[in-house]
């Protein structure tokens, strides 16, 4: 009976001992090497709306560069409409066109930006949280961040930089840009790291890591999970020892978490577009740098692309052209009584170019034209005519005609269309009062005379026809104008 008893202490203690490690090993704090590794990730990501938000910014201040290429060419032509600028409409096309390209561009890239900053700061909320909850475990000997080697009580917020700089007070997003976009990646490179590190300190207890099968851990026998996943997995708390495996994963793992990936990919989308890196960006950015005297190699294009024609057919600028050309646009840019009131010249310049839409002539219809200049001849040939006094005289003139058939001298020799211009005033498209047809109402080609013109199978008052078609080629000349020089 002793002996039996004996040997049931000795399986109950056995049993309790076998239970007892795993508990012991697995309800210790976790070292704060862990928690910093962390933070600097946290803080990366929060860097990244600056970042991203400054490409929009860069493509945006490279459009209006471009523009004000285009724009002080035309100032520098307008102001010596005879000096020669070779190659000056090829640049201030392409100089328009990518302005308007890269617009365009950073449109787009505002959508993508938005989605990067909020995937980036969703990880990092996730990473600040976790943060939060341990750092308030904090108690005399029992706590859940370990200071120093992990065997002391973390008792400020030293190492938590970039996920908090106090209690309730978390680490806000940078207005400016910090660091470089890469740190992201960087960062992560160091979480990665921590894979089978031992971080678990040698004192005190946290039940956030603990791993019993008794009610209250990880791993418990009613229906408990076997593990918990912090931050979508980054973090595992398991029946595995917190000295080994709570970071499980690697540097070829850690990128395909679910929110990482997320994240990374839409930072890799809002990225400076390629079009404002190009070759005729790269140029463009040469022209527009004054700082010192540039250097140009040829530069190859195409008809089409620099405003020259429809064709794609290559068209190379030479390189004394764009020297020429940056020579100028320096000269102009840095002229003392300009250089402190550039953008009100570009201004000015720019309202004077608006306003040449403005400026198409009103063509006189053509009726109207005819009418005036009949009164101009009448009057010259009334003047001519009037000092002949003499029938002889008169006759021998071709504008005049003598007026009477009883006297031989007299007041009597007046121009021959005198009369004429009466008889045919008011007569034309849309006069009224009179027996002449419109042309609108003349149906056969035969017929549509004396100020109109057949149109395909309708007759039509060939001064409107005119005028239409002038309006149009002054409109066309001034949209030519604004590149050409």
């Amino acid at each position: 009976m002793f002996l039996t008893v004996k040997v049931c202490y000795l399986v109950m203690a056995i049993t309790l001992w076998l239970h007892s490690d795993p508990v012991e090993a697995n309800k210790l704090p976790m070292k704060l090497q862990a928690f910093t590794a962390m933070c600097k990730l946290s803080k990366a990501l929060k860097a990244v709306p600056a970042h991203v938000a400054h490409n929009i910014e860069q493509v945006l201040t490279q459009a209006d560069v471009y523009a004000d290429i285009a724009i002080d060419l035309q100032s520098i032509k307008s102001l010596d409409p005879s000096r020669s600028l070779s190659s000056a409409a090829a640049i201030a096309f392409l100089a328009s066109q990518k302005a308007d390209e890269l617009r365009a561009e950073a449109k787009q890239l505002t959508a993508k930006a938005t989605a990067a900053a909020g995937a980036a700061t969703y990880v990092s909320g996730f990473i600040d949280q976790m943060t939060s909850i341990f750092r308030q475990a904090q108690a005399a000997t029992d706590f859940c961040i370990g200071g120093g080697s992990g065997n002391t009580k973390l008792n400020n917020y030293a190492g938590l930089e970039g996920c908090l700089k106090g209690e309730d007070n978390f680490e806000g997003f940078p207005a400016e840009q910090q660091g470089t976009i890469d740190d992201v990646n960087t960062q992560i490179a160091g979480i990665a790291a921590l894979n089978t590190v031992n971080l678990a300190g040698s004192t005190g207890t946290c039940k956030l890591t603990e791993t019993s099968n008794a009610h209250g851990g990880y791993g418990g026998g009613t229906d408990q999970p076997p593990s918990v996943k912090w931050i979508n997995g980054i973090v595992t708390f398991s029946s595995s020892t917190l000295a080994s495996n709570a970071f499980t994963k690697t540097a070829d793992t850690i990128k395909e978490v679910q929110i990482i990936k997320a994240a990374l990919d839409a930072i890799a989308e809002a990225k400076i577009p390629e079009t404002a890196t190009d070759a005729t960006a790269t140029l463009l950015d040469k022209l527009a740098n004054t700082d010192g005297k540039q250097k140009f190699d040829n530069f190859d294009t195409n008809a089409k692309a620099a405003g020259m024609g429809p064709e794609t057919k290559k068209l190379t600028i030479d390189k004394a052209d764009l020297e020429a050309l940056a020579e100028a646009l320096k000269a102009y840019r840095e002229d003392p009584s300009r250089k402190s009131k550039l953008e009100q010249a570009r201004r000015e310049q720019q309202i004077a170019v608006a306003k040449q839409l403005d400026e198409v002539p009103t063509q006189k219809q053509q009726s109207e034209c005819k009418a005036t200049s009949n009164k101009e001849a009448n009057s010259k040939d009334t003047e001519v005519c009037n000092k002949k006094q003499k029938k002889s005289e008169c006759r021998e003139s071709d504008v005049c005609k003598w007026t009477s058939d009883k006297e031989e001298i007299g007041n009597h020799c007046k121009p021959k269309n005198d009369g004429e211009e009466q008889k045919n005033q008011g007569k034309g498209e849309g006069a009224a009062g009179t027996d002449a047809k419109k042309c609108s109402e003349k149906k056969k080609q035969e017929e549509c005379k004396d100020g109109c013109k057949w149109e395909g199978t309708e007759c039509k008052d060939s001064s409107i026809l005119a005028n239409k078609k002038f309006a149009l080629s002054v409109v066309s000349a001034a949209f030519i104008g604004l590149i050409s020089f």
